[in-house]
């Protein structure tokens, strides 16, 4: 499945993402660049469809408006009953941030609900970054991970849009050396003033170790988020078809996500 549109819309989630009018699916989103947004576009078409959504965090969220959040069972009932989705997580140490709730509340509500939707990666609004040895915080029951990647990152110093610079720059001197061993031919090391490339940036999708991490025995989406001119929609294009050729699949091309569209 690959949508070469360059916009998302709510109209045409279903058909990018045909699970959120399903049952049973634990969703994790994971990687930079327009997690949080996509993971509340989701939610409220998903409610739409009659869903009992349940919205939760393994790492950081903001805390949401009063009208999604719930502190308790009985506020997540209500919220579902009313048609909408319901948000729960506890007070992070951080002024106005969730993290996971308490283990006990998340079974229950995960039992009750027909889709979980969970943002388990952080990039502190980066558009681009590879997970450290703990990141992504999957649920062992998930069984499916959208790997969100921000475009805007393309042809920009790594230092100036990848977060943790230091981890990207290690994973793509590591991509390059074995680059470099297939080919016979040597390059320069990458530093953070070097700017990203869609062949960087497909690799980092496309990696065990870089946003596909520990996908395996799960369904793996990319979205290709922040296409939001044809230039970049041009590179977008040449990054899903380095995905396709390693076999991922279940591709989107996305911009100007908005929660009115």
């Amino acid at each position: 499945m690959a949508d070469t549109s360059g916009q998302l819309k709510q109209s045409n989630l279903k058909s990018i993402f045909p699970f959120l009018q399903e049952n049973g699916h634990i969703v994790s989103l994971v990687g930079a660049g327009g997690k949080t947004t996509m993971l509340y576009l989701m939610a409220q078409k998903a409610a739409s469809f009659g869903k009992r959504v349940l919205v939760t965090t393994t790492t950081h969220i903001m805390i949401p408006s009063d009208d999604v959040m719930a502190w308790d069972a009985r506020q997540v009932h209500e919220l579902w009953r009313i048609g909408t989705y319901a948000v729960i997580g506890a007070k992070a140490e951080q002024e106005k941030k969730l993290c996971r709730p308490e283990q006990a509340f998340l079974k229950q509500m995960i039992s009750e609900a027909d889709l979980v939707l969970v943002e388990a990666d952080g990039a502190k609004h980066f558009p681009c970054k590879v997970p450290a040895s703990h990141e992504p915080v999957i649920l062992p029951e998930c069984d499916i991970v959208v790997g969100v990647a921000g475009l805007t990152a393309l042809g920009k110093p790594i230092g100036q849009k990848c977060f943790r610079e230091a981890d990207v720059l290690a994973f793509l001197n590591r991509y390059h050396s074995r680059q470099e061993d297939a080919s016979g031919t040597k390059t320069a090391q990458i530093r953070a003033s070097d700017c990203l490339t869609a062949d960087e940036l497909a690799a980092i999708l496309a990696s065990c170790d870089g946003t596909a991490k520990n996908t395996r025995n799960r369904e793996y989406y990319v979205c290709l988020n922040q296409c939001d001119n044809g230039t970049i929609q041009k590179e977008a294009v040449s990054i899903a078809k380095q995905l396709q050729k390693n076999g991922i699949v279940r591709i989107c091309m996305t911009g100007k996500i908005s929660e009115k569209e």
